[in-house]
């Protein structure tokens, strides 16, 4: 149901804006998913390392 409802409304935007406008809306999910990846990949590594380091200094 809700992505029928999306895509309604996704439609409704796109009539009242123009098409263009409407790409560019659906592109903003898309570009904070990319900056939520690279925040948690960055995240991982660094915790991913501190880890490692943990481990070889335990005897």
């Amino acid at each position: 149901y809700l992505a029928e409802f999306a895509l309604t409304l996704y439609g409704w935007i796109a009539d009242q804006i123009s098409l263009v406008w409407a790409y560019r809306l659906a592109a903003i999910p898309l570009f904070i998913s990319f900056i939520l990846y690279l925040t948690l990949h960055f995240l991982e590594s660094k915790h991913d390392k501190a880890y490692k380091m943990k481990l070889n200094l335990s005897p």
